[in-house]
């Protein structure tokens, strides 16, 4: 059984399953125990022998790409959050960001940065 089919750009299957909100509220969870300054997110897998596998998450900072191409910043936060519901998971006193918009374009498939490579030396 797979679970947690969301993205780091705020998509999610809109899914009742327990696996599913629990992913959503884990991502919240993320957010609340780092004091806003991360966000564990586009959270994957699935169960086996009694448990589940946790694949390809996402973190996300202030620092757009401090952890990876998959790193959408402080705007991917705030997307995030524009488009999550509070599920019987997620506890009332968890923080959330002020600001609740959209500020990027919810996508299916995680979303990446591009940042062009820095010139390169020679050495001849």
């Amino acid at each position: 059984m797979s679970y947690g089919r969301e993205t780091n750009s705020g998509w999610c299957l809109d899914d009742d399953s327990d696996m599913d909100k629990i992913s959503q509220a884990l991502s919240h969870y993320s957010y609340h125990c780092t004091r806003g300054n991360l966000l564990l997110c586009d959270i994957q897998g699935g169960s086996f022998n009694k448990g589940f596998a946790i694949t390809d998450p996402v973190i996300m900072s202030h620092q757009e790409g401090r952890y990876g191409q998959t790193d959408l910043g402080r705007k991917g936060i705030i997307t995030f959050f524009a488009y999550h519901d509070c599920n019987e998971y997620c506890m009332e006193h968890w923080h959330r960001p002020r600001q609740r918009v959209a500020l990027l374009t919810r996508r299916i498939g995680t979303s990446m940065i591009f940042r062009p490579k820095a010139a390169t030396a020679r050495f001849y």
